[in-house]
Order: C-alpha cells, then sequence, then structure tokens
C-alpha cells in the first residue's frame, strides 16, 4: 500500500505588477525622488520575496503553524 505523500507546490513569486505597485509605493514614501527606479524595484522585489518566504515557513503543506496549532480566523465579537 502506497503512502499519501503531500506534494510542495510551487513557491509563488511576486508578480510583476505587485513588484510596480509596492516600488511606486517606495518612490512616494521616500520623497519622489528621481534616477531611484531600479532601487525602488529591487527593495520592493525583495521584500515581496521575503514576505511569500516567512509566510511559507511558518505555515506547513496541511495548514498547521510550525507548534501544530491550525491558523484561527480573526472574528468580531460585536
Amino acid at each position: 500500500m502506497k503512502k499519501h505523500q503531500h506534494s510542495q507546490a510551487p513557491v509563488k513569486q511576486p508578480t510583476h505588477a505587485e513588484i510596480a505597485a509596492l516600488a511606486y509605493f517606495i518612490y512616494e514614501d521616500e520623497g519622489c525622488i528621481p534616477d531611484r527606479d531600479e532601487e525602488n524595484w529591487n527593495a520592493a522585489e525583495s521584500m515581496l520575496r521575503r514576505q511569500i518566504k516567512d509566510l511559507t515557513s511558518l505555515v506547513s503543506n496541511d495548514g498547521a503553524s510550525r507548534d501544530g496549532s491550525r491558523p484561527r480566523l480573526e472574528t468580531s465579537t460585536r
């Protein structure tokens, strides 16, 4: 009998649009300094890749966190 193996999903990569939006935000946030397009782009891409990596490491294939608990949805008690 074969054991069921979890296949790992491919790691998500930030899209061109996501990088462009964050790079523009950085541009505006830093005072619209001209000629920093490449630096802003690289910073945005790096930030997004780090976020994806951090999220991926927090959640295993089955949705459980490293401590074995499942993520909980925050609900309002109003």
